[in-house]
């Protein structure tokens, strides 16, 4: 039981990076594509309402390609 989510109601939010012709939504962090359950955990397209560890260290890790790329450029 932790201090800041005593009932264990509060659900991780995951970057959402493949959909399925069905609705169904697989989050940044798999390594495989899984549907999201949305009884434990929910999804978003903003980048700043991420609050899954494994998805915000792919977005830092995509943003850092992204920077060093674009500075490569000339």
């Amino acid at each position: 039981m932790s201090r800041d989510d005593p009932y264990h109601d509060v659900k991780k939010y995951h970057m959402a990076h493949l959909w399925s012709q069905k609705g169904d939504v697989s989050p940044l962090c798999a390594d495989k594509p899984r549907k999201i359950n949305l009884s434990r955990e929910l999804w978003t397209i903003r980048p700043e309402a991420v609050t899954c560890k494994k998805c915000l260290a792919r977005l830092a890790e995509k943003k850092a390609a992204e920077s060093a790329k674009g500075a490569a450029k000339p």
